[in-house]
Order: structure tokens, then sequence, then C-alpha cells
């Protein structure tokens, strides 16, 4: 496979680094959802795309978690919806907790299963 496509639609492949700042996002909605504190998945997505401020968090203690702004810019609302589909799978598989919301797609990554472990 050419490492720039993708599997799908000819898209590129997602980098190390962008699958780490997803990963570390959904880690920082997790630790919300777990605490019962209020986030917006949408929020996050705007964030990680670079097209959300600071204001947009409802939790800003927890901005000193999160990624850069902007880490996955070159990315879809819908490509960041399914990466965090895809780090629910493979939590899942890990038998780790996952956000609600996001549905496990029943299969995963092994480089995104990587990242997650690693932490």
């Amino acid at each position: 496979m050419n490492p720039t496509k993708g599997n799908k639609g000819g898209a590129k492949a997602w980098s190390e680094a962008e699958q780490r700042a997803a990963v570390r996002a959904y880690n920082v909605m997790l630790m919300l959802e777990v605490d019962g504190k209020p986030y917006s998945k949408a929020a996050v997505n705007r964030w990680l795309r670079g097209v959300a401020t600071v204001k947009d968090w409802k939790q800003p203690a927890t901005m000193t978690l999160a990624p850069e702004r902007g880490a996955v810019a070159t990315r879809s609302h819908g490509s960041l919806e399914m990466k965090f589909c895809n780090i629910s799978a493979a939590r899942r598989a890990l038998r780790w907790p996952t956000i609600r919301g996001y549905k496990s797609f029943g299969h995963g990554q092994k480089s995104l299963t990587d990242i997650i472990k690693a932490g």
C-alpha cells in the first residue's frame, strides 16, 4: 500500500502525530465523562481541526491536557469522528473503557492500538 494513501477514497493516511493527538483528545473526553463533567464532542472536534477557541471548551481546566489546537487541521469533521470510532474499537479490543456515542466498527488499526497502549 502506498504510505501516502489511506484505505478508502485515496485519502492521505493518518500520521503518527495526528493519531497521537486524536488519542489524547479522546482520553481527555473519557476522563471528563468518567468524572461526570460536561464536555462537547463537537467542540473537541473543532479544536483539533483548528476551528474552535478555548472558550468552546466546557472544562477549561483540561486545556493543559488537550492536544495542540489544529493538530489535525487537514482532516474533515467526519474523518475525525471516524478516527474516534476507531479508537473506541481498539479500546474495546483491549477491554478498556470507551466514550459513549463513539460506536466501535469492530475493527481496529494496529498502529492506533500501539499508540493507545503507549498512553
